[in-house]
């Protein structure tokens, strides 16, 4: 374990008696954890015993609206004859190759990109499923 530099410096406390000057580092770091080490001390938590934020998982509509702009998702909307509220409700299984050819078709069309891949990985934690063969 290793004493951080800063914090010895704020801790340091001086006698005016003998000009003497002590400290005691507390803040404390583990540099190389073993598998049964504690790199903990009162009051601060080690970064293993640091909460990890679970992701929040986006619903399909929110996926949609997070990487399209207003008129991709109405250009998208209008392409499928269909809401977006029922496009993702009907969990219909896509040709991954008609989906991506036809956001390339909207990017196209307003000039604007799209996270392709991002929206994708987002569909399919969503609960998406797109298929592989042909439209």
């Amino acid at each position: 374990m290793q004493a951080t530099i800063q914090k010895c410096k704020q801790l340091a406390s001086q006698s005016g008696f003998n000009n003497d000057q002590s400290q005691e580092c507390a803040n404390l770091i583990c540099t190389h954890p073993g598998e049964n080490a504690t790199c903990t001390q009162e009051g601060v938590r080690s970064a293993a015993a640091a909460a990890i934020p679970t992701p929040i998982k986006l619903t399909c509509e929110q996926c949609f609206t997070k990487f399209l702009s207003a008129d991709q998702l109405r250009l998208f909307t209008e392409s499928q004859r269909s809401t977006l509220e029922l496009i993702c409700a009907e969990h219909v299984t896509t040709p991954l190759q008609d989906f991506e050819d036809l956001l390339t078709n909207i990017e196209q069309a307003t000039g604007q990109s799209i996270d392709q891949v991002g929206l994708i990985q987002c569909l399919q934690n969503a609960g998406i499923v797109f298929s592989t063969g042909p439209g």
